[in-house]
C-alpha cells in the first residue's frame, strides 16, 4: 500500500537518564541517573508519575494537532509518535504493583485510552495513530526490599571489586572532557582494553545471562477513528546495554545501584519469532500488527510494525518478511505500509527497512543525534540541531534534530523515509547474513542528489517549541520540541 497524504509528528525530548557516563572511555556500560515525579515506590506515588506523563503526552498531543493546517483534512491520517522510554520512574522500571486494578502498563494503556476518547468532540472525524514509545516495568513488587537483598548486594560487591583496577578520580576527569557522542548507540561501542576492563565486560556478560528480575520493554499503538479508540501492544525482544543503567558512583568513589534497577541486576524476557512477528491473540505483544481504520464510509486496515531501537538495528521485522502460514508461520507476515521506531539511540537503517512497495519508515528517538558522517580521524560530526533532507546510513530521509545544551547535550531527532521501487523485498535468508536485499530508499543511494517523489513531496520538517512548562522533574532536558512533517503546499 502505497500511503501519500498522512501527516506524521514526532515528539522530540531526551527520555534517558541524566548525567549519563561510559564506565570507561567508549565502553558498553553506562552510568546515569533515572529521574521521575514519584517520591517513593507505592502505587499512589507510581500514579502520580504515570499520571503526569499522560497529561504532558495529551497536552502536547493537542498542541500538536493544532499546528498540523491539515488536521481537519477527513481524508489523511495522522501519526504521533513519541520516544522509547517515555514512561518510566526513579528507579527506571516500574514496580508490578497495583494501580487500582492494574498494573502499570495496563493502567497506562486504558487511562491513553479513556483520554483520547474524551477529545472525540475535538477530534471529528480524524484518523489518528499514537505510537507511545515504551514502558519500562519489572516484577519486583517491593524495588526497595529487593534491593536490599544479598544477591544484589553480593553483586555490587563483586563489581566494585573488580572496578578497584580503575583510577576512579583520573578516569572520571578524562571522560569529563569527552563529549557525550553516541552514549546510547551502538555505532561508539568498543571492546575492553585494559585487564580490568576485560574482567567487568565478562562479568557483566555473565549477571545479564543470570537475570535477578525481569524488566519488561513495553509500547502500545492507539488507533482513533470515527468507530472509537483501540489499542495494540507490542514488546522489545533485544535488550541493549544501555536500557538500564550500571548505577551510580557514591561520594567514595564507589558503584552504587542508586536506587534503581541495574543493568547488573535485570533481563529481559525471551521472545521468539521463530514462527512469525504477528499480533494475535495467541501474541498479543508481536511486532506486525492489522490494524482496522474508518475514514469517512471505508473501512480499510493498515500492516504495522513496531521495532524499539535495538530491535530495528538486529533487524526483526526483516528477518520476517514474506513469512507465510502456508510455510510454517503462525500467521501470515505480509508487507508493511507503516514501519515505526520509537528509539532511544537509533536511526533508521538501510539493511532494516522492512516496509512495503511505496511504506513508510518513521524514527523518533529520545537519546541520540543522528550520525550524518565521519571525519579524517574516523570520528562521527554531529550537528547540534536543525533540519535535513539526505542519505544517512544507507537511507534517504528527511530528518530533524534537537539539542538542549545543558551540563552535557541532550538529543533527541526524527526521520521520516519511504521505500522506493516496484517490487517488494524477498524473504529474508539468515545464511547470506549482511548480503541480503536492503530496502530501498531513493532512486539511486550512491549518487550525491538522491530522489524519491513520495518523500520529496514532503517539507522540511518543522520545528515547533512544546508550550508545557519545562518538565525536568520528568525529563532532564524539558519537554524538547515537535517534529511535523506534511505534504508540500505547492
Amino acid at each position: 500500500m502505497t500511503i501519500t497524504n498522512d501527516t506524521y509528528i514526532a515528539w522530540a525530548l531526551y527520555t534517558g537518564p541524566s548525567d549519563v557516563t561510559p564506565l570507561w572511555k567508549n565502553s558498553r556500560w553506562i552510568m546515569g541517573q533515572w529521574v521521575g515525579a514519584n517520591a517513593d515506590m507505592s502505587p499512589e506515588q507510581i500514579k502520580i508519575d504515570i499520571d503526569e506523563r499522560i497529561g504532558y503526552l495529551v497536552k502536547t498531543f493537542l498542541q500538536a494537532r493544532e499546528k498540523s493546517v491539515y488536521a481537519h483534512i477527513a481524508a489523511t491520517r495522522h501519526w504521533f509518535a513519541i520516544p522509547e522510554f517515555f514512561f518510566h520512574g526513579r528507579q527506571g522500571p516500574y514496580p508490578e504493583v497495583m494501580i487500582g486494578d492494574k498494573y502499570p502498563y495496563e493502567y497506562i494503556c486504558l487511562k491513553l485510552k479513556n483520554e483520547i476518547a474524551k477529545l472525540s468532540s475535538e477530534l471529528n472525524n480524524e484518523v489518528w495513530l499514537f505510537c507511545i514509545g515504551s514502558v519500562l516495568t519489572c516484577n519486583e513488587p517491593n524495588i526497595s526490599d529487593f534491593l536490599s537483598s544479598s544477591r544484589v548486594q553480593e553483586r555490587q560487591n563483586a563489581l566494585n571489586e573488580e572496578m578497584s583496577g580503575f583510577n576512579i578520580a583520573n578516569r572520571l576527569d578524562s571522560l569529563a572532557l569527552s563529549p557525550r557522542i553516541k552514549a546510547f548507540s551502538y555505532l561508539s561501542m568498543s571492546d575492553p582494553v585494559s585487564e580490568t576492563e576485560k574482567r567487568i565486560d565478562e562479568l557483566m556478560t555473565h549477571y545479564r545471562a543470570n537475570p535477578l528480575c525481569i524488566v519488561r520493554n513495553r509500547g502500545a499503538l492507539l488507533v482513533r477513528d470515527k468507530k472509537g479508540v483501540g489499542c495494540f501492544g507490542y514488546e522489545k525482544q533485544n535488550e541493549s546495554t544501555v536500557d538500564l543503567t550500571m548505577g551510580m558512583l557514591d561520594e567514595d568513589g564507589m558503584l552504587s545501584h542508586g536506587g534503581m534497577i541495574t543493568e547488573w541486576m535485570a533481563g529481559y524476557p525471551s521472545i521468539s519469532i521463530y514462527e512469525g512477528d504477528k499480533n494475535t491473540k495467541a501474541a498479543p505483544l508481536a511486532a506486525r500488527m492489522s490494524v482496522p481504520y474508518s475514514i469517512g464510509s471505508v473501512d480499510s486496515q493498515l500492516q504495522i510494525g513496531v521495532e524499539i531501537c535495538l530491535d530495528h538495528r538486529l533487524k526483526r521485522l526483516r528477518r520476517t518478511v514474506g513469512m507465510t502460514k502456508k510455510n510454517g508461520a503462525a500467521a501470515d507476515n505480509p508487507p508493511l505500509a507503516i514501519q515505526l521506531i520509537p528509539s532511544g539511540g537509533m536511526q533508521i537503517l538501510d539493511a532494516s527497512v522492512s516496509s512495503g512497495v511505496g511504506g513508510v519508515i518513521f524514527n523518533c528517538d529520545g537519546c541520540d543525534p543522528i550520525l550524518t558522517e565521519y571525519n579524517e580521524n574516523g570520528e562521527p560530526v554531529i550537528s547540534d540541531s536543525g533540519t535535513f533532507k539526505k542519505i544517512t546510513c544507507g537511507v534517504y530521509a528527511s530528518s530533524a534534530q534537537t539539542m538542549v545544551p545543558l551540563e552535557k547535550p541532550y538529543y533527541s531527532h526524527s526521520q521520516l523515509a519511504f521505500r522506493y521501487g516496484n517490487h517488494e523485498i524477498p524473504g529474508y535468508d539468515n545464511a547470506k547474513g549482511n548480503n541480503n536485499v536492503n530496502g530501498a530508499t531513493s532512486k539511486d543511494p550512491q549518487s550525491s542528489s538522491p530522489s524519491n517523489p513520495l518523500l520529496d513531496a514532503y517539507d522540511m520538517a518543522e520545528r515547533i517549541p512544546v508550550n508545557c512548562i519545562n518538565g525536568q522533574s520528568l525529563y532532564p532536558a524539558g519537554l524538547g520540541e515537535l517534529h511535523l512533517y506534511r505534504k508540500s503546499k505547492r
